[in-house]
Parts: structure tokens; C-alpha cells; sequence
């Protein structure tokens, strides 16, 4: 397979500011242990979240007050002020721009999770590909560029 790099999505931490009006904002991960959190199980287990750290990875145990199988169902809880969740950047996006979500935590975000455009040399005439390549790239870059609200 040959890959052309488009950009990263971010994995965030949201809350709604409801709920951080009342619970406060955890300045670090290892303050989620005092908040319940809403768990989407397709990043990591329910009880354990990843995060960055000075020097290497940190796992930090949470309390799961919920526990769902879509960033959409996720999304919700969070914005109906039941806790802490995180999503993929795009996921948020449209709830952070509204002002229903807040992104916390943004200095402990774990690295970009790498988009790249993928496509077999042998499978199409190279000359499609190239042109496809050449006009999607771009676009690409641009939205994840976009909605990143950040270089990662």
C-alpha cells in the first residue's frame, strides 16, 4: 500500500459547562478520579483512559458513570451535563463550536492519531490515482487543519 499523509485527529476530553460549573475543571488526568466520566469503548477500557505525560504515558484510572458504544451517545451524556467523555476532535466539533462542550485537559492530549490516504500502485491506472490523490489531499489537509483548532 502506498500512503500520502493528510494530517491527525485528536483524541479530547470534553465537558459541558454546566457540569464543569458544578464539579469544577480537573486541571490534571489524575483529577478524573474525583469526576464521573462517560466512557465511549472504542479508545480505550471504560476504567483506564491514556494520556500524555511529562515523560511517558500515563493511565489514569476513572470512574465510569456511563458506559456507551457511540461518540454520538457520548457526545449527548456530555452535553446533558452527566460528566467528562472523549471523543475524536470531529466527533466534538459542531458541540464545542455551539458552546455545549468544553475541551479540558488540551496540554495532556495523547499524539494525533495519524489520517493518511491509502491506495494500491497496482490495483488502478496510476494516473487516476495520482489525480485523485492530488485533488482529495488537499481537502483533506484543509478540514482536519480546520477542525483541529490547533498544530499536532
Amino acid at each position: 500500500l502506498m500512503a500520502t499523509r493528510a494530517g491527525g485527529i485528536r483524541l479530547v476530553t470534553c465537558a459541558s459547562p454546566a457540569y464543569l460549573a458544578k464539579h469544577g475543571a480537573p486541571a490534571t488526568p489524575l483529577e478524573l478520579a474525583g469526576h464521573d466520566c462517560i466512557s465511549f469503548g472504542a479508545f480505550s477500557p471504560a476504567e483506564r483512559w491514556v494520556y500524555a505525560g511529562l515523560a511517558k504515558s500515563q493511565r489514569v484510572s476513572v470512574r465510569s458513570r456511563l458506559i456507551v458504544n457511540t461518540a454520538d451517545a457520548a457526545i449527548g451524556a456530555a452535553r446533558a451535563g452527566l460528566g467528562v467523555t472523549r471523543v475524536l476532535s470531529y466527533q466534538a466539533e459542531s458541540s464545542v463550536a455551539e458552546g455545549a462542550l468544553r475541551l479540558i485537559l488540551e496540554d495532556f492530549e495523547p499524539e494525533a492519531l495519524p489520517v493518511s490516504l491509502l491506495h494500491r500502485e497496482d490495483r488502478l491506472p496510476q494516473a487516476k490515482v495520482q489525480r485523485f490523490i492530488a485533488f482529495a489531499a488537499p481537502r483533506l489537509r484543509a478540514a482536519l487543519k480546520a477542525q483541529s483548532g490547533r498544530p499536532r
